[in-house]
């Protein structure tokens, strides 16, 4: 019954789920933070070809769908020219063109990229906004404040506001109605381009509601449907305009970033705020973060792809997919939330969760899902230790949170102000045979809770050594082994006994982790070698009868064959009792040489946790899953802020670096003269990424005018300037 019980907890849990591709070396698999997936939860821009491939592009680089698995494609792995990926299509051969902001475009045929700039063609500018490709081959390239460019494959034409009846040189979207006319949509009103003549829409001359354009579409019958910043949505027939805003429709935000349209004619509706919006035969339906899976308010980007299904991109909470019913959300967090990994857990039904700095992780087969203090009732984010007991529930020790258990559905939380837990800060868990969970705590001593009822051990009133607990594990027998900070102990339920290096060949007082074997021999991890002990006779393992430098035994865990895996400050021993095998860095896939962490899976899968991310060891074979290095920012760099041009305010990213150490670190806007109107950071800052918002203001609260300003970023001897355009 409770390996049933498992498989019902486990169907609960098959919510969010990231597909993973992409073999490693032969017997290693490496998860970290920027697992396969989206490899950045800004989506600036979704596409969908006619094979149903799903392309997304975000501010981190783009991502491929194919329904089943997912490719990342960046600066560091691909020749794609700018990871800030602002604008998607496909030519008639199926081949992607990707727009970059800086980097100017790229087109991936197969395996080879082509990357064009304002070095090596005609493009205008590097910073490409939208894109559009004609049934006859020909690509539209829209971009930030240097026009229209027109490229047939071989001949380069720049249109700008100075040679062509543009109204602005800054283009924000582009589409090709059934006629093969183009429509552009700038900062200045909506043009129209047959090829030889000029049209132009503004406020002045037409019924559109407002000159900056966001978004354009044309429905079956030809009408289009034009998203504007801050006045709504207008509709035009060739003849006609019907404006819609929040005054006379079911639009709940006035920007619309994004319009689309899918194959039965309803019109979608991305907003600034405003959620999703959904225009079908005169019916409103409203979808936003209350009332649905949508995952922000914020959506900049639409798709649909052939199964009809409603792609998302929101600002800063991922991509979200919609069939009608059922919502599916693809974002950086349903994966590993850090790479420093503090605590593994198995359970009976396959599973594997994985604590760490910045929450927990269940990972099972190849997908994964992630809990946090704000999308769960986990009470601190800092997890140091994990237990799974038979109803496949987990038990999760925290930093400074407490205990909790999460079933699969409930939280429950355990801490000193509702319990008797004696400390918040939980550093060991062990399940009884009984059931019973022991609970080994940093400054409090040890607690057993057997659902109802408390039992606290401290060193005051039993024999404890100190109150200060690493490890905690049980044996057949039902005796408790307690791993402190200055010795170790064992309870055989009414009476304890204490082994220190002065009374036994315990190798040192420091006590990191413990474990039992198949025979009910407990193995003992220091700070300065391994011991096991069977109740009457030790046995010592230090360098010079290992092969290895037995420092620091983090982590310990039994395999199905009988096998002592130890990890340390050196890597990972695998020791059968007689041969030794060590794996590191420089010999094995292991990301890290701190072993923080073990637990053995189905199959004979070790896993591995480290302060680079998690690694599994299976001798004979392999899963399928692609990973990417997640260190420390390699260089300091500034992002191109977005939106851009802005209107209420901006967001501004940046990353700083230098060995490690922190640095003084100044952003600071300026106008066009050179002069500075803004401080946004002036501060030493540790390595690493940031953002800050620009709301227009000035140092003195004073709004700015409309116009172009440049942003620098300055940390210790790096410095980078990049432009921007407000419009009020």
């Amino acid at each position: 019954m409770k390996y049933l019980a498992c498989i019902i907890s486990l169907l609960v849990f098959l919510s969010t789920l990231i597909v993973l591709s992409h073999a490693q070396h032969s017997e290693w698999i490496i998860y970290n933070e920027k697992m396969a997936g989206i490899p950045n939860d800004d989506i600036l821009c979704l596409h969908t070809d006619n094979l149903g491939i799903t392309w997304v592009g975000t501010s981190g680089g783009l991502a491929i769908f194919n329904g089943r698995t997912w490719s990342v494609y960046n600066s560091y792995n691909s020749e794609l020219p700018e990871d800030h990926v602002t604008s998607l299509a496909t030519d008639r051969y199926g081949n992607p063109w990707i727009g970059t902001m800086g980097g100017g475009l790229a087109i991936l045929r197969g395996v080879s990229w082509t990357v064009y700039n304002t070095s090596n063609s005609g493009l205008s500018s590097n910073d490409v906004e939208s894109l559009t490709i004609s049934e006859s081959g020909i690509a539209w390239i829209g971009t930030y404040g240097k026009g229209l460019v027109r490229y047939d494959g071989l001949t380069w034409t720049v249109y700008n506001s100075y040679n062509s009846g543009l109204p602005s040189d800054w283009i924000t979207c582009l589409t090709i109605d059934c006629s093969e006319n183009l429509w552009i949509g700038t900062s200045s009103g909506l043009a129209r381009f047959d090829g030889t003549t000029w049209t132009l829409y503004n406020t002045s001359n037409s019924g559109l509601p407002a000159n900056y354009i966001e978004s354009l579409t044309f429905d079956s019958s030809g009408n289009a449907w034009i998203g504007t910043w801050g006045k709504g949505l207008a509709l035009f027939n060739g003849t006609s305009w019907n404006v819609y805003n929040t005054a006379n429709s079911g639009i709940q935000h006035n920007t619309i970033y994004c319009v689309a349209k899918d194959d039965s004619g309803a019109i979608w509706m991305g907003t600034w705020g405003g959620g999703l919006v959904k225009f079908d035969d005169d019916t409103w339906t409203n979808y936003n973060t209350k009332n649905s899976g949508l995952p922000n308010d914020f959506v900049l980007t639409l798709a649909v792809d052939k199964a009809g299904n409603i792609w998302s991109g929101t600002w800063g909470r991922g991509l979200v997919e919609f069939d009608g019913s059922n919502w599916w959300l693809y974002s950086t967090s349903t994966r590993l939330p850090s790479d420093n990994i503090w605590a593994l857990a198995p359970t009976p039904s396959g599973e594997i969760w994985i604590g760490t700095r910045a929450g927990l992780a269940r990972f099972y087969g190849k997908n994964w899902t992630a809990y946090n203090e704000a999308n769960s009732g986990l009470p601190d984010d800092f997890i140091y230790s994990l237990a799974s007991d038979d109803s496949c529930a987990v038990w999760i020790g925290t930093q400074d949170g407490g205990l909790a258990k999460f079933d699969g559905m409930n939280w429950n939380v355990y801490n000193r102000g509702n319990s008797e837990l004696p400390h918040n800060n939980v550093k060991a868990l062990a399940i009884d045979g009984s059931g019973d969970i022991w609970i080994g705590t940093w400054g409090g001593g040890l607690a057993k809770f057997d659902g109802q009822s408390w039992d606290v051990y401290t060193r005051g009133s039993f024999s404890l050594p100190t109150n200060y607990i690493r490890a905690v594990a049980t044996d057949e027998s039902g005796q408790v082994w307690v791993g402190t900070s200055y010795g170790l102990a064992l309870f055989n339920g009414s009476y304890w006994t204490t082994y220190f290096t002065s009374n036994s060949p315990l190798p040192s007082d420091e006590v990191l982790s413990l474990v039992t074997d198949r025979s009910g021999d407990i193995w003992i991890g220091t700070s300065e070698g391994v011991a096991t002990y069977d109740g009457k006779t030790w046995r010592v393992y230090k360098e010079a009868n290992s092969s290895t430098a037995l420092i620091n035994v983090y982590s310990l865990a039994v395999d199905s064959t009988g096998n002592i895996w130890i990890g340390t400050q050196g890597g990972v021993a695998k020791f059968n009792g007689t041969d030794w095998v060590v794996f590191k860095k420089s010999n094995s896939e292991l990301p890290n040489n701190y072993v923080y962490a073990l637990a053995i899976g189905d199959s004979g899968k070790v896993f591995i946790g480290t302060p680079g991310g998690l690694a599994m060891y299976r001798e004979g074979g392999v899963l399928s899953v692609e990973g990417f290095n997640t260190a420390q920012p390699a260089q300091c760099g500034l992002s191109q802020n977005y939106p851009n041009p802005f209107n209420i305010q901006t967001d501004i990213r940046y990353q700083i670096f230098d060995g490690g150490f922190p640095l003084h670190t100044t952003l600071k806007i300026y106008n066009i003269l050179g002069q500075e109107v803004r401080t946004l950071v002036d501060e030493t800052q540790m390595p690493g990424q940031y953002n800050v918002f620009w709301d227009g203001l000035d140092n003195n609260g004073i709004q700015m005018s409309s116009g172009p300003y440049f942003y620098r970023l300055r940390s210790h001897s790096f410095s980078e300037t990049k432009g921007m355009i407000l419009l009020k």
